[in-house]
């Protein structure tokens, strides 16, 4: 799923596109995303989220899901890594 400071459309993995193109920019909210998590019928694994971390933190209840935050440089995982590993792992994946 793509989403800022709502959901987009959500497409499961083999559905989904292999070119995406990124509008909006600023302002991301992770909080519909783990709510959606919580509350959904689908039992997923995890969630892996492309970011630049830039964003409050999410409220976590009930289930808690194994994250993992993907960072586009450096930069944005030394600013946002340590206060984001509270809930998963971080890495960076330069585009």
């Amino acid at each position: 799923m793509q989403f800022d400071t709502e959901l987009g459309e959500i497409l499961p993995l083999k559905k989904a596109q292999t070119e995406i193109k990124v509008i909006g920019r600023g302002g991301s909210d992770f909080q519909p995303v783990f709510d959606y998590f919580r509350t959904s019928k689908t039992h997923y694994d995890g969630i892996i989220i492309f970011t630049d971390g830039y964003a409050d933190e999410p409220i976590i209840t009930g289930r808690k899901p194994k994250v993992l935050w993907i960072f586009p440089d450096k930069q944005c995982e030394k600013v946002n890594a340590e206060r984001l590993r509270q809930w998963g792992r971080c890495c960076v994946i330069e585009c």
